[in-house]
């Protein structure tokens, strides 16, 4: 029996296209006599090296089950999280375990499978909230270390088997991985190993970052895919690049700090970078250079723009779009946090609720049950986007995860001690439900609205602290019985 995957079915073929040089077939032998065999459904990773030339994989029934014959392949995490039901989050878990086989690749299907450091970046957080990416992380760190060039530059894609150039290696956005991710995975679980392996390397791609600076003190003459497969509107390379090497200075200074190591150099580092972006790649009324969404974004999240700078022009360039998000890869990562942080809740769940092109919505309506690599990926208007590039089983625009957890839920994990809890509430949810598990136990939180109160509710399993803070929400009452807890709060 001849198997042929593709990821859709159009009207007259399938679309097997996106696979690229993957041929994608598979022939069933049966070996026993009789050829009755009993058949399940089953999404396979492909088990082989590809080969240009020759992508087929033969099976041979051993009489064994569907569940047996799952077991030789599997997720290289385990699961630790939950969130309530919702199609968006079941399509982000399922891309997730498509996707995180010994690294974390960008698409299982296609014939590229490369473990992209900028994808890896934006999403680690989500998926440390998902599994316990613990040994994973680290695992993929050693591979990256081992990969980087001796002048701090750090590579696209781990493993590296290109030729270095500007788009395989020393890119903005794709080589800050080696300073996000550290910084991440101690803050989930407070193992300082990551650290010690990933600061001296972190340090080195500072740096390259200051080897590229021109006399302004502007980054320049590097490659990068900026804020990649944007919509609507593309963020200036320079500002993208400025921000992330302030991004990474940040980052490094915190490292520093935890590991007890002088942190001035970097923090001076970060004070001429920020004054070179504010006054080159800003104008007099406050304007970043191209004013786009992802542009406040990164401004804000490297510290050379505060919240209430960004403000104003964040939400009318959202609103400009019909309320609708331009961001691609990099900056929706940050999108729903920082409308959090800056006050406006309610855009935030409007954003992550809305149905519209382009949204996490729009995909899900019309079909999709994995995260797609772009937001136009399918249209109603266009249909399917050119098939050279367009998967629709990629985990990078699932980075929303984050906010889910840390802001719906409020579970905000502190360095694998304590758990503090700090839910961004809405009433465009009438509930909200979910858990959380690391080395010193489990949290669940659940909060719906009831009439003109909030009723929160959490318990914790095992010996650990949890910190409540709830902003200027008027508490109501309060309950505490053997690790659970009732807490009522004004909904207005």
């Amino acid at each position: 029996m001849r198997y042929l995957n593709a990821e859709d079915v159009l009207p007259a073929e399938l679309l097997a296209q996106v696979q690229q040089y993957a041929d994608g077939i598979y022939l069933y032998i049966p070996r026993r006599a009789d050829h009755r065999q009993n058949w399940g459904s089953s999404t396979r990773y492909r088990e082989e090296l590809h080969q240009r030339n020759e992508s087929i994989r033969f099976l041979h029934d051993e009489g064994l089950g569907t569940e047996a014959l799952a077991e030789r392949f599997h997720l290289s995490v385990k699961t630790i999280g939950s969130l309530m039901s919702s199609v968006r989050m079941k399509a982000i878990t399922a891309t997730m375990k498509a996707n995180f086989l010994a690294v974390p690749t960008d698409c299982p299907q296609r014939d590229e499978r490369l473990g992209w450091t900028g994808d890896t970046q934006v999403f680690c957080d989500s998926a440390m909230y998902n599994a316990d990416c613990n040994r994973f992380y680290r695992n993929y760190m050693e591979a990256l270390r081992a990969d980087c060039c001796e002048d701090g530059a750090v590579p696209s894609f781990v493993p590296m088997f290109y030729g270095v150039n500007q788009e395989t290696c020393g890119s903005p956005c794709w080589g800050d991985s080696v300073a996000i991710i550290p910084y991440m995975h101690y803050h989930f679980y407070g193992d300082k190993r990551i650290l010690v392996e990933n600061l001296p390397q972190a340090k080195k791609w500072i740096d390259f970052y200051k080897a590229h600076l021109n006399q302004e003190g502007l980054v320049e003459g590097l490659f990068t895919y900026g804020d990649w497969l944007s919509v609507k509107e593309e963020t200036d390379k320079s500002v993208m690049m400025q921000c992330f090497y302030g991004y990474s200075l940040l980052l490094v200074v915190k490292m520093c700090e935890i590991m007890g190591e002088d942190a001035s150099k970097y923090r001076e580092l970060h004070n001429v970078a920020k004054a070179a972006f504010r006054q080159h790649l800003m104008d007099e009324k406050g304007c970043v250079k191209s004013d786009t969404q992802t542009a406040y974004l990164v401004a804000y999240v490297a510290e050379f723009m505060s919240g209430e700078e960004i403000r104003q022009p964040l939400l009318q360039a959202i609103h400009c779009q019909d309320d609708t998000l331009t961001t691609g890869f990099i900056g929706v990562r940050f999108l729903l946090p920082v409308l959090s942080d800056i006050g406006e809740t309610e855009l935030a769940y409007k954003l992550m609720k809305n149905t519209q092109y382009p949204s996490w919505g729009y995909s899900v309506v019309n079909g999709a049950t994995t995260i797609w690599e772009r937001w136009n990926g399918y249209t109603a208007e266009k249909g399917f986007f050119n098939p050279s590039m367009n998967s629709f089983n990629h985990y990078s625009l699932g980075s929303c995860v984050y906010w889910l957890y840390a802001y719906v839920l409020g579970i905000r994990p502190q360095a694998g001690e304590k758990i503090k809890i700090a839910p961004d509430f809405s009433g465009q949810l009438t509930y909200a439900k979910g858990s959380y598990a690391f080395k010193k136990g489990q949290v669940f939180v659940s909060w719906r609205y009831i009439g003109t109160e909030i009723v929160l509710e959490v318990e914790k399993v095992g010996d650990f602290e949890l910190e409540f803070s709830f902003g200027d929400r008027q508490i109501l009452s309060q309950e505490a019985t053997d690790g659970k807890f009732v807490i009522r709060l004004s909904a207005t």
